[in-house]
């Protein structure tokens, strides 16, 4: 293939330069540029198809459509440049809109990082996209991270059924009919803090700005981003019931803060229930003049949720407690819940999930409950 754009000598005020020029008509007649200036003929060379990946992406994210019969602006796409400046890009402006989950989006943004960046997959131009190499790819990766493999070819289908249909980048389809990819699930195993640990941690940060980013997080088994969206209004300080219906988080690409209405599932909105000693701290808190609300650096601002993690960890080592990420506050909750013999069912509904198989899978870490209802069995029938 021919590589595309003009890459022409320059002299400006006596600096002598190269610019490179890539241009695409579209099909409404509109002529879209982008160019750059290198300080070597060999640097804009090397950087030929960059710029045209750039420009591309332009063109798709403009909503523009060009002619696919020509090879040029279909073979120039690698599905490493799509994903990452087309279709997240696409997905981010849907988080604003309020169509797509926060939490989806960093998930998507966490499956092409792991398990497409890494590979040759993505270095492979998107028209070049076959079946079998697809098939290969996934069925590959399934046999080592079956549960990654699974979430990142439900990302991936959608990626390019979108290719296809919202930004023309392929005529037809490239996905494989059928894939063999595992249902097994890697363990995962989160560390957490037990009854006296965690109780320990309220203590060491009884009067610290974030007291009541730790004790709403960890007594109702919050994700961070829904701790951080909390207003004092959602909070009831009467009846210990907290509103659950936004998430907060920090976009990276405009280094802003937004909330988002929309929640990872249907079910994680809702009326949550606080202990009766944290509802009793936390009014004390208020009288004390300590924000009830963790997210704000200043009255009515508020801070990133990244920052409000790395302040927490700073504050951890300052007090000489063992650092266990915000985010296992929530695997901490329902493993004590577990430990003091609540319904499996209960504790799913409490976490807001869909299913119970998720609670215990990924957010219930101790089986000392279970063993030692096996072992009291197990000593009735034995003599000794």
């Amino acid at each position: 293939m021919a590589k595309p754009g003009s890459l022409n000598k320059r002299n400006r005020g006596g600096r002598v330069f190269y610019e490179l020029v890539q241009s695409i008509k579209c099909d409404d007649g509109e002529v879209v540029q982008l160019s750059k200036s290198f300080d070597t003929k060999e640097e804009g060379e090397a950087n030929r198809m960059e710029l045209y990946q750039e420009l591309l992406a332009k063109v798709a994210l403009l909503g523009k459509s060009v002619d696919l019969e020509n090879k040029k602006y279909r073979e120039a796409m690698t599905v490493r440049y799509y994903l990452e400046h087309i279709y997240l890009p696409g997905c981010r402006t849907r988080v604003r809109r309020g169509t797509m989950a926060a939490q989806t989006f960093f998930g998507y943004e966490g499956y092409v990082r792991n398990y497409i960046d890494k590979y040759p997959i993505a270095d492979v131009y998107l028209v070049d996209l076959r079946p079998r190499l697809i098939k290969e790819h996934f069925e590959e990766l399934s046999a080592t991270v079956p549960g990654g493999a699974r979430k990142a070819w439900q990302m991936f289908r959608t990626a390019i059924n979108d290719a296809i249909d919202v930004y023309e980048m392929l005529e037809f389809s490239p996905l494989p009919k059928k894939l063999n990819l595992s249902t097994a699930d890697e363990p995962y195993i989160a560390e957490v803090h037990d009854a006296e640990s965690l109780s320990g941690l309220f203590q060491a940060f009884k009067g610290h700005r974030l007291e009541a980013y730790v004790l709403i997080g960890a007594g109702l088994g919050l994700r961070p981003s829904e701790t951080c969206a909390l207003w004092e209004d959602d909070i009831d300080f009467k009846s210990g019931e907290v509103t659950i219906d936004k998430m907060l988080y920090y976009d990276k690409e405009e280094k802003k803060v937004f909330e988002s209405k929309r929640n990872k599932t249907v079910k994680s909105k809702g009326k949550m229930v606080l202990p009766d000693k944290i509802i009793a701290r936390l009014e004390e808190i208020l009288k004390e003049g300590m924000p009830v609300v963790p997210s704000f650096s200043d009255p009515g601002i508020r801070a990133n949720p990244l920052a409000i993690r790395e302040e927490y960890k700073r504050a951890c080592k300052q007090f000489g407690v063992k650092y266990i990420p915000p985010k296992n506050l929530r695997n901490t909750f329902s493993t004590i819940l577990d430990e003091q013999g609540a319904e499996n069912t209960k504790i799913a509904n409490a976490m807001r999930h869909e299913d119970l198989k998720m609670s215990y899978s990924h957010y219930t870490v101790s089986q000392t409950r279970q063993s030692r209802e096996m072992a009291k069995l197990l000593n009735e029938a034995i003599n000794l």
